[in-house]
């Protein structure tokens, strides 16, 4: 009874792995039905996208000539401001104190200056004392106008219609002469968006070409501009080149800082492949792939560069130009080497 047991137990493993084998041997030779499509060939003016901030067309910061507290700021971040407009005040008692010093100084050297002028005319003094009280009385006359023009540069007053960005200072701070106190936007030179461009894009473009600009708090409006400057040396912490977008067009709801998304058009024409997008076969970080049937009917995997995403296609560098076909459907199911069958 053993025996036939054992004998039975034996010829029911030589049948399941005879089975499994011929399977394996199937899924060898079957073939994984696909579908071709032509590659299209065309030269093309693809955007080269980046992303980056709304700025001020100009942008300064405000301060005061001379040193002293802060008596008055006049306006708020935020608010617009017109031409000419007083923004804020230096304590003027030190300073007016000044002005009124060297006033006295100038009238006491003019007058004698004067007197010893009539004094050389009657041979009572030298020409040296003389020349000495009219070198007195220019240094007074300089000192005046110094001591004036720091006077009226103890004000801010609005360089040009704008907005205050940011106010860096407070009243009754101590603040050293040109030490910044207002951040200032002029509304007159327009809007720019200042984005980086790594070192490959930025050999495809030049100033001049054609932009357009998506704020994105603007619920995604298009704004057209030009690229109108590109740095001369890359950021040393992103490698990138900073490159300037000047918008043709302005909004009421802009804002300084606001994020945009930029697309410049070069001039320059790239020769690209475009293919469907359910061609693509996306591997490890950023790789993608294609597949195309090469002889004996078998699957033959390419590397290529995504440029660009249309609607449907997608536009790619990389491929053999003795590729005119590749796989549009089942290429997510195909292996280098997998035996395919092409269908209509």
């Amino acid at each position: 009874m053993r025996a036939f047991i054992a004998g039975f137990l034996s010829t029911l493993l030589l049948f399941c792995f005879a089975c499994q084998n011929q399977s394996s041997e199937q899924q060898k030779t079957t073939a994984i039905a696909v579908r071709l499509v032509n590659v299209q060939i065309k030269e093309m003016r693809l955007p080269i996208q980046s992303f980056g901030l709304l700025h001020f067309g100009q942008e300064q910061a405000l301060a005061f000539k001379t040193d002293g507290f802060i008596q008055q700021i006049l306006v708020k971040e935020g608010q617009r401001v017109k031409k000419g407009q007083l923004l804020a005040t230096l304590d003027l008692r030190e300073i007016e104190a000044r002005v009124n010093q060297a006033r006295a100084q100038f009238r006491k050297a003019k007058k004698d200056w004067q007197r010893l002028k009539h004094l050389y005319q009657d041979s009572v003094v030298t020409l040296d004392q003389l020349e000495k009280a009219k070198t007195a009385f220019e240094l007074a006359s300089a000192e005046l106008q110094v001591a004036e023009f720091n006077l009226n540069h103890s004000k801010i007053l609005a360089p040009a219609a704008g907005m205050i960005l940011k106010i860096l200072k407070k009243e009754q701070e101590l603040i050293g002469p040109g030490q910044p106190v207002l951040l200032f936007g002029n509304t007159n030179a327009g809007w720019q968006v200042r984005c980086g461009l790594t070192d490959q894009q930025v050999s495809l473009v030049a100033p001049g070409d054609s932009a357009t600009v998506t704020v994105n708090a603007l619920s995604g409006q298009l704004f057209i501009g030009y690229l109108s400057e590109i740095a001369g040396i890359a950021d040393p912490q992103s490698a990138t080149f900073e490159t300037t977008i000047q918008l043709r067009q302005s909004h009421p709801a802009f804002r300084s800082g606001f994020a945009a998304k930029v697309e410049i058009f070069p001039r320059h024409r790239s020769k690209l492949s475009l293919i469907p997008y359910q061609s693509l076969v996306f591997g490890k970080g950023n790789q993608t792939f294609l597949f195309t049937v090469g002889q004996n009917h078998q699957a033959q995997k390419i590397k290529v560069q995504v440029r660009y995403y249309f609607n449907d296609l997608v536009a790619v560098e990389g491929l053999p130009k003795t590729v005119s076909q590749v796989v549009a459907q089942g290429a997510a199911y195909l292996k280098p080497g997998a035996k395919v069958q092409i269908v209509n």
